[in-house]
This record gives structure tokens, sequence and C-alpha cells, in this order.
């Protein structure tokens, strides 16, 4: 019992020193190291069958990026797919959710105003469909990539332009399927 306490005790203490040795360099940087976005993205399936159940759809996703390094950002995004369809012989009706949480590493090319991006990272799919034949849920790691353009506005103010690719290849029931595809849209947010 003493030596699991232990244990945490020291898990808590590695996890505050790493804490502390991260977020020293950001509290010490003058410039904005912090940015917070959110907005619409349209999200286009890469698997023909969910293209033909589902179809595309508008999508909410955000966004945090956190200055590491010079051009060099720790990128974390996450979106929000849920649709209704129908099964292509039976007509019966059917629903999917996709939640994918995906980070990794940005590189900015600050220059002003027009500041153009690209992101890779490993991303996450919380996936979960609903009809009839039975319920179908899980989650699957897959790889996300990200280019795009934000524009300084005023102040922290920004708007920002992007296209994802991600890809994430499951096997629910003998079945595969990609649950990645191409987004692009538009959002705001505010750099601090």
């Amino acid at each position: 019992m003493k030596i699991r306490r232990t244990k945490k005790s020291l898990i808590k203490i590695i996890f505050f020193i790493a804490l502390f040795s991260f977020s020293m360099p950001v509290l010490l940087c003058k410039e904005k190291v912090f940015t917070i976005k959110s907005g619409i993205h349209y999200f286009y399936p890469s698997e023909q069958s969910t293209k033909d159940i589902y179809g595309g759809r508008a999508v909410i996703w955000g966004e945090i990026d956190i200055k590491i390094w010079r051009f060099l950002d720790l990128w974390l995004t996450a979106s929000y797919y849920n649709r209704r369809g129908n099964l292509p012989f039976t007509k019966q009706a059917t629903r999917l959710t996709l939640i994918p949480l995906g980070g990794g590493a940005k590189i900015i090319l600050k220059s002003g105003k027009i500041n153009p991006y690209v992101a890779l990272g490993p991303v996450i799919y919380f996936y979960r469909e609903k009809n009839p034949i039975g319920l179908v849920k899980g989650n699957k790691v897959g790889i996300i990539s990200q280019a795009g353009c934000y524009f300084k506005v005023m102040g922290g103010l920004l708007v920002d332009i992007s296209i994802d690719y991600s890809y994430c290849m499951v096997r629910p029931q003998r079945i595969k399927a990609d649950l990645g595809g191409i987004k692009a849209g538009i959002g705001i947010g505010f750099e601090f």
C-alpha cells in the first residue's frame, strides 16, 4: 500500500516538473504564444459507402495551438460529425457519429498579417453507427494533416482558412472502412 502511494506521489512530481519545464518558455516569451480557433468545415468522407449512405456535411471544429519554438507549435484539433442516412438495400434509417481528436506539430511561416502553415500528427477517431442491424462503436488511431493560412485582422483576432486530410482504417465486424476524409473550411480565432 505504501509503495502505491509513493508511486502516485512520484508520478505527480514528474508531471508538475514536466508541466513547469514546458510552460516556462511560454511564460517568459513576449510574443503571443497561445491560439484558440473554432469554425465550420465541410467534411467529405473518403469511404465510398459512407458517401453513398451519409454524404458530406458541415462539421464543427475547434483547435488549440501552443507555441513551442519560433515557427513550431503544438497543435490540437477536434471536430464533430453526426449524420442520418438510409441503408442501401433496405432503406432503413441509420446514424453515424464521428469524433476525431488529433494533434501534432504545426510549422507556421509567420510573416505579419498572412501566416501559412502545415501540420501533421496522429488522430484518434471515436465512432458510433446505429441502425436496425445493430450498433457498432469503438475508436482507432490514424493520421491527420492540415494546410492553411490565417490572417491577422486586428489585435489578437484572426481568420483561418484550412484544409485537412485524415486517414483511419477500421475493421468493425470484418468490414474495412476508412473513417477519414477531406475537410475544408473557415474559422475565427484569438491569439494571446
